[in-house]
């Protein structure tokens, strides 16, 4: 990893940690700086909400009665009845927040990787508390402990932007901090420890389209030398595959073998610095991988003959 990539990343760490130091705060970390740090039912019912047409409270309980129809889930408090709900995806007051600032820059950095991500932090005091009806669930699901959520439940849907603490978490660090949280024990795995989880995550049509967009540019690279393939052609062809590449790591962030291949085509269009960086990306995920220190040890080869010419 860079020097300064490294500094970069401790700097960020120590700033959370600094901001936090003082008193006795949750987090929750957004994938982009969004405008409203809001629940899905706020989302949802905006207009109607925001026109005073209807109050939080009505849309809840018209959810909540929706959802006792169901035999299963008549005898259920409230609360728990929306923590669970929150779990499988549901449109839910409820906001997300994390007693574990590691969890939240997992959450910060996962996705939306050409736009910065943040980092919110809510401190915790007896005025806040009753706004935002801070608590814990009462029977947390697997995927709840792993995540130490803790719930916000906005009488509004949203949350004031001057309670919070917002700490940026700029776009180039995002994968080297998944890559990081995952050393940390914390990934789309864990974070997501069950088959809902698994289910969410494979069945991304983005990641398909990328797959199969990346298969199509590769099949046409590996093809026999042919007169109409010009050099242009082929840079197309292998900044398409890139770009496939880059959607796919956006879902698979902690395949190694993604980034050495990233890195293999930026080796073939000269973009050496970004090669490098993909190498050390996979090495860090897999620091006994022969092709990631091959392409890592070629590229400084090429960089070394560059400089040697000028």
């Amino acid at each position: 990893m860079d020097a300064d990539i490294q500094r970069e990343i401790r700097n960020k760490i120590r700033e959370i940690e600094e901001k936090s130091a003082d008193g006795n705060y949750i987090y929750r970390g957004e994938p982009e700086c969004y405008e409203k740090t809001s629940s899905t039912l706020y989302r949802e019912w905006q207009t109607s909400l925001d026109s005073g047409r209807l109050t939080m409270e009505d849309v809840q309980k018209y959810v909540l009665t929706s959802v006792r129809q169901y035999p299963n889930e008549k005898n259920k408090q409230d609360f728990d009845l929306l923590c669970e709900l929150q779990h499988y995806g549901g449109e839910t007051n409820l906001i997300d927040f994390t007693t574990d600032y590691y969890t939240a820059i997992f959450f910060a950095c996962n996705g939306f990787y050409d736009k910065p991500g943040r980092v919110l932090l809510l401190e915790q005091t007896e005025k806040t508390i009753e706004k935002y009806q801070i608590k814990k669930p009462n029977q947390p699901q697997n995927r709840v402990k792993a995540q130490s959520s803790i719930f916000a439940q906005p009488p509004n849907g949203f949350i004031d932007s001057g309670d919070v603490i917002p700490i940026c978490i700029p776009k180039h660090l995002k994968q080297w901090l998944l890559i990081i949280s995952k050393r940390l024990g914390k990934s789309v795995q864990t974070i997501y420890n069950d088959l809902h989880g698994y289910i969410r995550h494979k069945h991304l049509p983005d990641k398909r389209k990328a797959m199969e967009l990346l298969w199509v540019e590769e099949y046409f690279m590996e093809q026999p030398p042919d007169e109409s393939i010009t050099p242009e052609v082929r840079r197309n062809q292998v900044k398409g595959a890139i770009k496939a590449l880059t959607e796919i790591i956006q879902y698979s962030p902690y395949e190694a073998s993604n980034y050495v291949k990233q890195g293999e085509y930026y080796f073939m269009i000269h973009k050496f610095d970004d090669a490098i960086d993909a190498a050390n990306k996979a090495i860090m995920l897999d620091p006994n991988n022969r092709e990631a220190h091959d392409l890592y040890n070629r590229v400084q080869q090429a960089l070394e003959g560059l400089h040697t010419k000028a």
